[in-house]
Formats: structure tokens, sequence, C-alpha cells
């Protein structure tokens, strides 16, 4: 068969042998969050700026 061929006629061999994979296990439900239950708010932090060199550390450097 040529190639043009092999690609028009693709799915219905493919329908035909299959597929090699295995179809997917059914592993259950995840834990997760009971149906109706609130979510908890995540927990706010303050926010740490860090501060200034002084003006002497950069006459210093230069």
């Amino acid at each position: 068969m040529s190639d043009s061929a092999v690609q028009r006629d693709f799915q219905r061999i493919i329908s035909k042998i299959a597929t090699p994979a295995r179809s997917p296990k059914i592993r259950g439900n995840s834990i997760g969050r009971v149906q109706g239950q609130a979510q908890t708010q995540q927990t706010k932090h303050s926010i740490v700026k860090k501060q200034l060199k002084s003006t002497r550390d950069k006459q210093k450097a230069a």
C-alpha cells in the first residue's frame, strides 16, 4: 500500500487492530473536600520590606 492509501484508511485499520494501550484503571474517588463544607480562609502574613542601605555605605563603595 502506498503512504496515501494507508493515511486514507488509517481509521479503519486502527479500528480493526485496536489500540496497543491498555484501558485506564479506575482508582476511585479522591479524598478532597466534602461537598457543602466551607473552605477555610488562607492565613495572611504581614509584608516584610527590606530596609534601604544608608547613604554612608553607598559613598564608601564608590
